[in-house]
């Protein structure tokens, strides 16, 4: 009987040594790029932009794992007419909070590709340029608002506690911008692309 407790307590300790390192947090680098508004006043486009990021995950099941991310991204912003760059609408700042549920597709392998869904509340800073201000304009409100998302990436591991991660979000996110009597629906729907390190504790 003593016997038998033993090796139930030696599954144990074994079957729980993979879940101590089933969380991991990630530090990325991120690159930004969004979707084009078009309005009867020409298109508003925000250029690709950089960020970084921080991560959070946590697996709960063989193929399941829960992540929290946040990011601080930024891009410049243009209103184009015909094509032509008309107006500089000053560099939109965005911190996006996202909550993922990511399906892995090789629980336990080196090569981690895994896919998730979940959302994400986008925290905005106005708009604001010299050229709003000599247009008459001033700064330009843009909401932070919720927004749900897809998500995609692989890690691989290069080492018992440390993996090099890829991953890519789409956020459909739009925002209201402007003000109350001419209001614009900005289509931004950010893709943030992200490299970076997952440590593993």
């Amino acid at each position: 009987m003593p016997r038998r407790s033993a090796v139930l307590v030696s599954i144990l300790f074994l079957t729980a040594l993979p879940l101590a390192a089933q969380t991991d947090f990630g530090a990325w680098l991120t690159r930004v790029s969004s979707s084009t508004t078009h309005t009867d006043g020409g298109d508003i486009r925000f250029d690709s932009g950089t960020g970084y990021g921080i991560s959070i995950a946590h697996r709960f099941a063989t193929s399941l794992s829960l992540e929290a991310a946040a990011y601080e991204l930024h891009r410049n912003g243009h209103v184009d007419l015909a094509g032509v760059d008309a107006l500089n609408v000053g560099r939109l700042h965005m911190r996006p909070i996202t909550l993922a549920v990511q399906w892995h597709l090789a629980h336990g392998a080196a090569f981690d590709p895994y896919v998730g869904i979940g959302g994400a509340y986008v925290k905005t800073d106005n708009l604001s340029s010299d050229e709003l201000e000599q247009n008459g304009i001033g700064s330009v409100e843009v909401k932070s608002g919720f927004a749900p998302m897809a998500n995609a990436g692989v890690s691989f591991a290069i080492g018992h506690n440390l993996a090099v991660g890829v991953d890519v979000k789409y956020v459909r996110f739009h925002s209201d911008s402007g003000p109350d009597t001419a209001r614009v629906r900005l289509e931004l729907d950010p893709v943030i692309a992200s490299a970076g390190l997952r440590f593993r504790f």
